[in-house]
């Protein structure tokens, strides 16, 4: 399955490179220098404090898993990892890597049933140590209860939200999670509007979550 592919890329003075790039395109690149580059397949790329850099990958085959990688602020490959589902009739679809204070890696996906005509089973939330071993990993609300996952964030105390689709009291609607650092399940919000399928949120300096609607 052929995807979108991800170069790492460090860039100095990127936001100042970005805003002369808007106004003066034919000048543009004379404002950017290319640290380095590395051809790294996947869906979804964040930084840590030290500037290490995290890449999430999938690939649709029975049994696969997501695959989380690090690479450090040169662009020399850390490590890859992953968790054994050890299901031969499921799939792990990846969707969005973050990062928390203390360099662990937050990767949010959905567990998809079946390969010709795949269904969405559950959704999945994991958190690796900045050593690449599994933390802890969340598949809820239940192994089949038909949700999907979109994107996750982390606040400034740690907490991991996330957003996507899940089976509230008026039925399959936007769905957001929240998780404490440890991974324990804290709340989940159901949108009551009906505005429609995730399409993204943000957290505001506040505390809060803005949820944009169709």
């Amino acid at each position: 399955m052929n995807r979108q592919l991800i170069s790492g890329v460090v860039l100095r003075s990127s936001a100042v490179a970005l805003a002369l790039g808007m106004l003066c395109p034919a000048h543009a690149s004379a404002q950017v220098s290319l640290d380095w580059t590395q051809p790294t397949r996947g869906v979804s790329i964040a930084l840590d404090a030290a500037d290490n850099v995290y890449t999430v990958d999938y690939e649709q085959a029975l049994g696969a898993e997501m695959v989380l990688t690090k690479r450090d602020a040169r662009g020399v490959l850390q490590w890859s990892a992953r968790f054994d589902q050890q299901s031969s009739t499921a799939w792990e679809r990846a969707s969005w890597v973050a990062t928390d204070s203390t360099g662990h890696a937050i990767v949010c996906g959905t567990l998809m049933s079946g390969y010709s005509n795949p269904f969405e089973a559950a959704s999945i939330v994991m958190k690796f140590a900045p050593t690449g071993q599994v933390v802890w990993r969340r598949v809820y609300e239940s192994s089949f209860d038909g949700s999907s996952v979109r994107k996750c964030l982390v606040d400034g105390d740690d907490n991991v939200y996330v957003l996507g689709l899940g089976s509230g009291p008026t039925g399959r609607v936007t769905k957001v999670k929240k998780f404490a650092p440890d991974g324990t399940a804290l709340w989940s919000f159901f949108d009551p509007a009906g505005t429609g399928a995730p399409l993204n949120f943000k957290l505001t300096p506040d505390g809060n979550i803005v949820l944009p609607g169709q």
